[in-house]
């Protein structure tokens, strides 16, 4: 049997990729997060992304190489895809498990949209987004 390794987590072999988004498989789960844009916000993200329609891609590389955990799907009932960004999404609970996701009529505004929130709307700290209710619209 494998016996433990003293290293932390959150880094590569060489221990020189700090990824301050991972957890760890066993991570306390703290709750979904849903970001409910204003009309100003909106109209932000969708400014943004006129100007930088092909941005979003090397910016998911850097959440990704953060440790996030990005997954994509679309739902069908709502006729939208969906972005979930699972990871340390809280800087004052730092190893705790939360998601947030994002819903878009089309897979590259999501992703677009994902980003844009995560770097740009609440840079990197969900805490002003805590888990309220479990309401959840097509898009936003």
């Amino acid at each position: 049997m494998p016996r433990k390794s003293n290293k932390p987590e959150n880094e590569n072999a060489a221990g020189k990729v700090k990824q301050p988004l991972s957890v760890p498989d066993k991570a306390e789960w703290g709750g979904f997060i849903n970001i409910r844009l204003s009309d100003e916000q909106k109209e932000d993200f969708f400014s943004w992304y006129a100007e930088n329609p092909v941005g979003a891609g090397a910016m998911l590389d850097d959440l990704l190489g953060a440790g996030a955990k990005v997954t994509l799907a679309f739902d069908a009932q709502n006729g939208c895809f969906i972005a979930s960004v699972t990871g340390a999404l809280l800087t004052d609970s730092p190893g705790v498990r939360f998601v947030s996701t994002s819903r878009a009529s089309t897979m590259t505004e999501v992703i677009a949209l994902t980003v844009w929130k995560h770097f740009l709307l609440v840079r990197g700290d969900y805490g002003n987004y805590r888990p309220r209710d479990n309401n959840f619209m097509s898009w936003g």
